[in-house]
């Protein structure tokens, strides 16, 4: 049974060809066969061969089916990432990824990230140090790369706000919600969104609060084509599905956990799962970090080694 199914869902791929032509075809040569029937009838019966049509076309079919599952010797040198002129997965981000402690700061007074080098906040930022925290590059690209912020931010962040750097995540959002820190930046969503679900006084700045604008990253939503995989047509067949309609509708949903809603590049496809400040808004600064000019992550480290060598 389930071979069966997994059959149907392979031919679904492309409906036109294996379900809309079919039906046609028989359409076609019921009507045909009908008017010969009423126009000449003829007492004997007469054959017109109607019914050679669809076995015809689904020999061909079969043939075409087994010539994209099989495998073949033909290598595809390239990988096929996901990109911003793509339709992949693409969740939301939200630049640098700063969150506040509710009791000690009014997120209202801050719209733009300068504004936390306002000298009462010396000594209560805190941030994760991106030489030693996996998985914390996105908002470090953000920092780095954004026109708006970039190098000149970060030496006067880190030169200049007393800025405490942590590889413990836990550890930060415990400090975060005991007030021993005000604001966190960078940190990872999820660690704050838990915390604030137990009952922690912290939280996230909104996805589109500061003025320098929101990241867009693939994360999850990565897919790779492999220029040696034993099967590499029925793997463009998936893929194909993927990036159709029904596939990211079913893979954002399918990814997305609570305080993390993965929002599809595809705009046709149901949102009703992306809380509303989530959605993506039109004639809005978006910075891609999938952009393979803001990738490399050393030059960022570099400097926050120069910057906090400086200060001894």
């Amino acid at each position: 049974m389930k071979t069966l199914v997994n059959v149907a869902r392979y031919h679904l791929v492309d409906r036109l060809t294996y379900v809309a032509l079919p039906w046609g075809i028989m359409a076609f040569s019921f009507l045909v066969n009908l008017v010969i029937a009423t126009v000449l009838p003829s007492p004997q019966g007469d054959y017109t061969g109607g019914l050679v049509t669809i076995y015809i076309f689904l020999l061909i079919c079969g043939a075409i089916s087994m010539t994209r599952a099989l495998p073949r010797r033909k290598v595809y040198p390239r990988t096929v990432p996901f990109s911003a002129r793509s339709t992949w997965q693409r969740p939301w981000a939200a630049g640098a990824g700063a969150s506040y402690n509710t009791q000690l700061l009014d997120p209202r007074e801050y719209k733009s990230y300068w504004d936390f080098l306002n000298p009462k906040l010396k000594g209560k930022i805190l941030s994760t140090d991106i030489r030693k925290v996996r998985g914390a590059g996105i908002p470090w690209q953000f920092l780095y790369y954004n026109s708006d912020l970039g190098p000149k931010y970060l030496r006067r962040l880190f030169g200049e706000m007393d800025v405490t750097l942590t590889a413990d995540l836990r550890q930060a959002v415990d400090w975060l919600g005991t007030g021993k820190f005000v604001v966190a930046m960078p940190i990872q969503g999820g660690t704050v969104y838990k915390a604030k679900n137990q009952g922690l006084p912290v939280d996230e700045f909104s996805p589109y609060h500061f003025k320098e604008g929101v990241n867009l990253s693939s994360a999850f939503g990565s897919i790779a084509l492999m220029n040696r995989a034993p099967h590499p047509n029925a793997a463009k067949v998936f893929i194909n599905w993927l990036l159709s309609r029904d596939g990211q509708a079913l893979f954002q949903k399918a990814i997305t956990v609570p305080g993390d809603a993965r929002n599809s590049r595809r705009v046709d496809v149901p949102k009703d799962h992306i809380p509303p400040d989530e959605q993506r808004r039109d004639k809005m600064n978006y910075f891609d970090t999938d952009d393979p000019d803001t990738k490399d992550l050393n030059p960022a480290m570099k400097l926050l080694d120069e910057i906090l060598a400086g200060k001894k």
